[in-house]
């Protein structure tokens, strides 16, 4: 008698999911209280149950595939060109570079006059 309850829950369908085939298999995941909060808040704004929610969520996405090996080397090698060009950046936003300017154009002065004689 059990079982003929248990098919009958199975068999039950709301309007919306007859055109889909019957959901038979459950999905467990855990989340802490405040997890389960926002998980419930946002599919009550969307007008879902938490089932439906979550099922349209994990449904149509696709997460990011992972980086491979040479992929994390170039991130690397970009991330130290950034770095330098920061310090670039920094640099030639700092009054320094026009003191040295200055100390240069003397030095050639002076090679130019030297180089005359």
């Amino acid at each position: 008698m059990n079982k003929e309850k248990d098919n009958k829950k199975t068999f039950r369908r709301t309007r919306q999911e007859t055109s889909s085939p019957v959901r038979q298999t459950t999905l467990t995941f855990r989340v802490n209280d405040a997890e389960r909060r926002i998980i419930e808040d946002r599919a009550k704004s969307c007008g879902k149950n938490v089932s439906e929610y979550l099922r349209q969520v994990v449904l149509s996405r696709t997460p990011r595939a992972a980086f491979t090996d040479d992929e994390r080397e170039q991130l690397k090698v970009v991330s130290a060109m950034r770095h330098n060009l920061q310090q670039l950046n920094n640099y030639f936003h700092s009054q320094e570079w026009i003191m040295v300017k200055l100390q240069n154009e003397r030095i050639i002065s002076v090679l130019k006059k030297l180089l005359r004689v």
